[in-house]
């Protein structure tokens, strides 16, 4: 597929494209499409019915998506996205505008005879480096069948495939492909630095960084160190509102359920948290409040909920 030359985007159409996300980004956060994003972009809209973008985290892999999917959009192709997690397909879709949903989806759909591919599709597959060998072969398998063009992108060298092979990387290895590495996300140069540290394995680095900005706390034992953390987190909450995003994670699943209920408790007793009700659930009896904030751990087409949607 990476041979075969049956897709094209007219240059008028690249450069309106370029012009439009170049007008957005300045509006927004005063920047531009970097040299690495332009390359890149210029890359997936060749005509190969394959190509694939390499791209570190915070590298501005979304933004690149949007400017690609305005201009095969203006020249009449279909794109469509998909990803591993429903987590991953609303990230997909919510920054760069392409209507994703997960891998399973999209193949039980293609069990039942919908949704399939057509001569005219642009299929995008995010998170490309998390997924295993058997299940990528076969949207290989149906792009290649149905006529349409495969665009991969993601990091090999974040989070591994469950499943058997890596065939991301291999791809990778033996197509041309485009690369991100300037970060984009993070505007200070040390934390841009940290983040290419924690990309290229090299931990140690990149923690150093952050203890050296007073970014990182050590305790004794876990009662302290969580203790500490629902200090933090009840003190960022006073300051910053409910609104902020805030991530408390623990290796082992009952310190993940002290954490939460230290700081449910916290909240509760700061009167946060109101008409409290008890609920059965998979994992048994829990108590949830009005203000809670909840995670889902499966899919629900009912409810219109995925599986790590928060």
């Amino acid at each position: 597929m990476a041979s075969q030359k049956s897709f094209s985007v007219s240059s008028v159409n690249i450069r309106m494209a370029l012009q439009q996300q170049n007008a957005e980004l300045k509006k927004r956060h005063g920047a531009s499409l970097s040299n690495e994003q332009t390359k890149a972009i210029k890359h997936i809209l060749g005509q190969r019915r394959m190509s694939n973008v390499v791209g570190l985290a915070g590298s501005g892999k979304s933004t690149m998506l949007s400017a690609a999917k305005e201009a095969w959009t203006l020249h009449g192709y279909r794109v469509r996205g998909v990803a591993l997690s429903g987590k991953a397909a609303d990230g997909l879709q919510e920054f760069s505008g392409i209507e994703s949903r997960t891998l399973a989806s999209l193949e039980l759909s293609w069990k039942n005879g919908y949704s399939l591919l057509e001569p005219n599709d642009v299929l995008v597959i995010d998170e490309a480096g998390m997924i295993g060998t058997r299940q990528l072969q076969r949207f290989v398998d149906e792009a290649e069948k149905r006529g349409a063009k495969l665009v991969l992108v993601g990091d090999p060298e974040q989070l591994q495939p469950i499943n058997a092979g890596t065939p991301f990387r291999d791809i990778k290895d033996n197509i041309d492909h485009a690369e991100l590495t300037d970060i984009r996300r993070q505007k200070e140069k040390w934390q841009r630095q940290a983040s290419i540290d924690f990309a290229q394995d090299r931990p140690e680095a990149a923690l150093k960084a952050y203890a050296d900005q007073g970014a990182v706390e050590t305790s004794a034992n876990t009662p302290e160190a969580i203790a500490k953390l629902v200090q933090d987190y009840m003190i960022d909450l006073e300051i910053h509102g409910a609104e902020c995003s805030r991530l408390a994670l623990a290796y082992r699943r009952k310190d993940v359920h002290a954490i939460n209920q230290s700081i449910r408790m916290a909240r509760k007793s700061g009167g946060e948290l109101t008409g409290e009700n008890l609920f059965k659930t998979r994992h048994g009896p829990r108590a949830f409040a009005a203000g809670d904030s909840i995670l889902f751990t499966m899919n629900d087409h009912q409810l219109g909920v995925r599986n790590g949607l928060q």
